[in-house]
């Protein structure tokens, strides 16, 4: 019998493994090779290895003719997933096998790869972003991955399938075609001035110039930003999630939305940003509101927010004492956005110039933090820390220099191509 790390004895057929993740393995009949879930709970654990014990003849018979793709999403789901992954992915999982749904009721020996290429084309054809079809496409591949390593079917049916490189079939929609990457300094100065006074401009101010994601400054603490060595320790981020498994791994009948702060989903986004006197002074700013709105609430302030037990010391909070969430900001930029459109409008007019709107989105700001760190000549591995990528290509697609920086990157290809000719010699008489 194996033992924990602390020496506990874990009971038969468990082990835990150097993450402290516990593993059981259950055998079935006829089957060398055993079935293993996992859980980071001892206590869930075995509840879930004997619940197993006691339905593998019926769940894990070798005759899986009656079985859906849908009946077995919900076993794995239920056997391997729920207790070892964040509320987020399994999220993610739900909302993938929604977009699927047409193969739903196949049988799951019956499934083939053109199938699941058909569901496949119909997202493109749906106008669905490619890392969402990706996404989806994942999430098929590890359901049947387990599968067949269950012995439950021969093949993985999505061997073979085809995720094009080309565009949507269907056009995106206006908005998104214009939607901005990187904002100019001419919207920057008038956002910022129609901003002044209203509650979260320090917020903004603070995306643009530390290039944070809107759920990581949404999940910052106090203690997280060291003012004496000025930076800040970005180490989790927040999200709205929906529950499908209560804490013992059932399905829930009305599941609900709720707010959580996790880890990031990746290891780069654990990162310190290095932070400016200016940026020092905003957040000095926003803790003076802060804390004026818990002087004015009294013992009123943050009662309804249940965060608050774990994370005492959030930064950004509502006039309440809320927890200020990415589509709280999100909505707020909207409406600046509309006033921006309406000064710009009105200005068009009078100078009987063409009005384009604009339409911005918070995480535009990390664009142009990212797109400005690269103007001033930043090593773009030292910006790819800073913002959290895991690779320099994401981080390139983040830059987008404006025209004057070309037009400066440019002139230092003139001057290369100006050294060592003759006076008076022209660059073709030169090399003709």
């Amino acid at each position: 019998m194996e033992k924990s790390k602390t020496g506990k004895e874990l009971g038969k057929g468990i082990s835990q493994r150097n993450s402290g993740i516990y593993q059981a393995r259950v055998y079935r009949e006829g089957y060398g090779k055993p079935i293993y879930i996992y859980d980071r709970d001892l206590k869930q654990i075995k509840k879930r290895r004997d619940e197993l014990v006691k339905t593998r003849k019926n769940v894990f018979s070798t005759d899986f003719e009656e079985y859906t793709f849908g009946e077995w999403f919900e076993i794995w789901m239920k056997l391997y997933l729920v207790g070892t992954l964040k509320a987020t992915t399994v999220r993610n999982y739900r909302d993938a096998f929604k977009r699927v749904s047409s193969i739903s009721n196949e049988k799951l020996n019956q499934i083939t790869s053109n199938h699941i290429q058909y569901a496949i084309n119909e997202l493109y054809r749906q106008g669905y972003a490619k890392s969402t079809i990706r996404s989806t496409y994942g999430m098929l591949i590890s359901c049947f991955k387990r599968a067949v390593s269950s012995r439950i079917i021969l093949y993985n049916p999505c061997d073979g399938v085809v995720i094009t490189e080309k565009k949507d079939f269907t056009p995106k929609k206006k908005e998104d075609i214009e939607m901005k990457k990187r904002i100019s300094d001419e919207e920057l100065a008038l956002f910022f001035k129609l901003a002044r006074g209203t509650r979260y401009v320090e917020f903004f101010y603070i995306l643009l110039h530390t290039g944070m994601r809107v759920g990581e400054a949404c999940a910052l603490e106090w203690k997280d930003i060291d003012t004496k060595k000025k930076c800040i320790h970005v180490y989790k981020t927040i999200n709205t999630t929906m529950i499908y498994y209560d804490q013992d791994g059932n399905k829930l009948v009305n599941p609900y939305n709720t707010h959580q702060i996790t880890t990031p989903k990746r290891e780069a986004s654990n990162r310190v940003i290095p932070i400016t006197d200016s940026v020092i002074e905003a957040f000095q700013t926003w803790r003076k509101k802060q804390k004026n709105d818990q002087n004015t609430k009294g013992e009123d302030w943050g009662k309804n927010n249940a965060l608050l037990g774990k994370y005492p010391g959030l930064v950004f909070t509502t006039s309440t004492g809320n927890c200020c969430l990415p589509s709280t900001v999100t909505h707020e930029c909207k409406r600046l956005t509309l006033r921006m459109n309406h000064v710009l409008k009105k200005k068009s007019e009078a100078e009987g110039c063409p009005y384009k709107g604009t339409h911005m989105h918070p995480h535009a700001f990390r664009h142009t933090f990212t797109t400005r760190c690269y103007e001033a000549g930043m090593n773009p591995g030292s910006i790819m820390l800073i913002i959290g990528h895991a690779n320099l290509s994401m981080t390139e697609y983040y830059t987008h220099p404006g025209d004057a920086f070309i037009k400066k990157e440019f002139e230092k290809y003139k001057e290369s191509q100006n050294e060592g000719k003759q006076a008076g010699e022209t660059d073709m008489q030169r090399n003709v």
